[in-house]
């Protein structure tokens, strides 16, 4: 029977936890990078907001303002 004990070690961290660190790391990243691509998207492109009140209005509005996104990103590409 093994107890955990309330004060941490002061040693080397094992190369299993530098790898789990790693990759909680990488996945903070992606996950700034994705709710900056939001943040973007409601701030130019209104998607903060829904203007079609017919059925399935809120994906047709959400659809237009990514294919908006991706023709300006497009536009761009040299």
């Amino acid at each position: 029977m093994s107890h955990q004990s309330s004060i941490k070690s002061c040693g080397k961290a094992s190369n299993c936890q530098l790898k789990r660190r790693q990759g909680r790391c990488r996945l903070q990243r992606l996950k700034c990078a994705i709710e900056a691509k939001i943040s973007l998207a409601k701030r130019k492109y209104g998607l903060n907001r829904i203007n079609y009140r017919i059925q399935n209005g809120e994906e047709i509005w959400i659809r237009m303002g990514l294919l908006a996104m991706n023709l300006k990103k497009a536009m761009n590409y040299r």
